[in-house]
């Protein structure tokens, strides 16, 4: 996603156009999905559209426009604790250091597309085409509780006081 997270003339065309490749090749349609009998290219599929969803509910979040996915994708993303290898893994190692470093990618990757989900549904309540919010005293009562919910659950190594990667501070 080019220069200032998409969103500059030249990168929101390339955003747009992502779409369009994700839409000609299903990636968020269930019945394309039930076709692929590769069990390594349908994780890759769903991986891929749980992270282009995430991208566009984070991002036009930031900068106050609709979301282009209304919904998020039709494929549960699995349990990173009992199905780490469906996520892969990031490991870091420091130069004075023999043993490598876990990046906890999988709880990561789970979590902020969980709070995508949520931040993606504000914005289609917020940042509509008419410019006319639709956010009612009942939807920010329940957006809030909803993301109180979803901090109270991060794993430990998402707590505050235990992140300390780049990734693992935006989601704070």
């Amino acid at each position: 996603m080019y220069a200032l997270l998409g969103f500059d003339e030249l990168g929101l065309q390339y955003t747009i156009k992502a779409f369009e490749i994700a839409e000609q090749l299903g990636l968020f349609d269930p019945a394309v999905h039930s076709t692929i009998e590769s069990q390594k290219e349908r994780r890759v599929r769903e991986l891929s559209a749980w992270a282009l969803f995430s991208y566009d509910s984070l991002y036009r979040y930031m900068f106050c426009i609709p979301p282009l996915l209304h919904t998020p994708p039709p494929y549960p993303l699995p349990d990173p604790i009992t199905s780490p290898k469906w996520y892969g893994e990031l490991q870091v190692k420091y130069s004075m250091d023999t043993d490598n470093f876990s990046t906890y990618f999988s709880l990561l990757f789970k979590a902020k597309a969980e709070m995508c989900v949520i931040m993606n549904e504000i914005s289609m309540c917020c940042f509509t085409e008419s410019g006319i919010p639709t956010l009612s005293l009942k939807d920010l009562t329940s957006f809030n509780s909803r993301l109180e919910s979803w901090f109270n659950s991060l794993p430990n190594s998402l707590h505050p006081h235990n992140i300390v990667l780049p990734g693992q501070i935006m989601l704070q």
